[in-house]
């Protein structure tokens, strides 16, 4: 690690000194587990909604093709994951 200064590899080797550090980790690698998880949760249970309504009769009959709904779909789920998590 010839590219790292010293003092930032003083900070890296003792993180006890630092909680500030221990805190963003801990949020970085809760973030990690549980973004994938609640995602997959949140995109089910839409997908079981629409399944009970019929909604994809009712998509299927609004002009679009399934293509362009599944791009739409994916794209809102991708910007509401930016958003909210």
């Amino acid at each position: 690690m010839t590219g790292l200064n010293s003092s930032f590899q003083s900070t890296i080797n003792q993180p006890t000194d630092y909680p500030w550090l221990q805190l963003i980790n801990s949020y970085l690698l809760a973030k990690v587990i549980f973004t994938p998880t609640l995602l997959a949760v949140v995109i089910s249970r839409v997908v079981d909604i629409e399944n009970i309504g019929d909604m994809w009769k009712t998509l299927k009959t609004s002009g679009w093709s399934m293509e362009e709904i599944f791009d739409i779909k994916f794209l809102v789920s991708f910007f509401l994951n930016i958003l909210y998590f």
